[in-house]
């Protein structure tokens, strides 16, 4: 749970979140090479190498996926929605497997929604 404190988590997810707000902007172009060293890019990367961690570590039961869950539900699905058309550009671009348990999880998430409590 120390990524709550994780400020350039939640700098990146602004970032992300400014992005997709943005009608001029295409998040796809930060997958190309030309941007990848631009801020959206990095921040991009950040965020879902952080959630392909996550899903890596709850698909081999290092952490306890209904904890993250509940706690990130809706960070997580916003950044899969949001970021997809970045990972189908890097897919496109040879990394065929690039996010797949991160998606796979998200998936999975979107098809057994959290309740209301």
């Amino acid at each position: 749970m120390s990524c709550k404190g994780d400020e350039k988590l939640r700098s990146s997810i602004s970032i992300v979140y400014k992005t997709h707000l943005n009608p001029e902007i295409e998040i796809s172009r930060f997958a190309y090479k030309e941007h990848a060293s631009s801020d959206e890019a990095l921040s991009i990367r950040y965020i879902l190498n952080f959630y392909e961690y996550m899903a890596v570590g709850i698909s081999n039961k290092v952490y306890d996926e209904l904890i993250l869950k509940e706690s990130m539900y809706t960070s997580l699905i916003n950044v899969h929605e949001r970021c997809g058309p970045f990972i189908d550009v890097i897919r496109k671009n040879g990394q065929k497997t690039a996010y797949c348990n991160f998606e796979t999880l998200a998936k999975n998430w979107v098809l057994k929604p959290l309740k209301a409590k």
